[in-house]
């Protein structure tokens, strides 16, 4: 996870290692409700590839 950017890692941290909504992931970075989506979608999106150019 070390090549997304800190928000985004936090982001993701919160939802999937926290179970934090993303109306509370919100609240915490000071991002609007659709940025935080934006982000966990990307930044999942670019762990996958990561994964996948490594297997």
């Amino acid at each position: 996870m070390e090549m997304l950017d800190p928000t985004t890692r936090m982001a993701i941290s919160l939802r999937f290692l926290e179970d934090q909504t993303y109306s509370e992931i919100s609240a915490q970075l000071g991002l609007g409700e659709s940025a935080i989506k934006m982000r966990v979608h990307r930044g999942l999106k670019q762990l996958r590839k990561q994964l996948s150019e490594e297997i």
